[in-house]
């Protein structure tokens, strides 16, 4: 197997940190034994180390059977409204987690990450009033991505 340096790697890296960056992992990820995963970025501030992110999936069923219920903590994208966004979409705003850039560029590097677009704005919105008026979120953690 071939080491790439680090310096290369971050200078090859597809995108900038933003805020609503959309990305597709492969591998099992820390929260799932998914084989992938779609997160958005929430940061609002991307000098720090830790990177905050939500999970998005298509696995739609058990959250309009149970609307009324988790509603206030998600946001339904629908199909077709998202160019990168293949399928109806979910984004669950009851959990946010965290990794660091390390992590990021070292998925990067290892082609276990792909850049998919940047949220528009109404959505960002949309996730940014859920996770604000959920109650689930830390308010430590919401100062950093609200």
């Amino acid at each position: 197997m071939i080491n790439i340096s680090e310096d290369l790697i971050l200078s090859r890296l597809s995108f900038e940190y933003i805020r609503g960056n959309t990305l597709r992992t492969t591998g099992t990820f820390n929260h799932s034994n998914s084989d992938f995963k779609r997160i958005i970025l929430l940061n609002n501030d991307f000098s720090i180390d830790d990177l905050y992110y939500v999970i998005v999936t298509s696995r739609t069923e058990w959250y309009k059977d149970n609307w009324k219920w988790v509603k206030k903590c998600c946001v339904l994208i629908p199909i077709d409204s998202v160019s990168f966004m293949e399928k109806e979409t979910i984004i669950n705003c009851r959990e946010v987690y965290k990794l660091t850039k390390q992590n990021l560029v070292d998925r990067y590097g290892k082609r276990e990450l792909d850049f998919l677009g940047i949220l528009p704005k109404p959505i960002l919105n949309e996730i940014t009033h859920c996770l604000k008026h959920n109650g689930l979120i830390l308010d430590s953690i919401l100062q950093k991505i609200c």
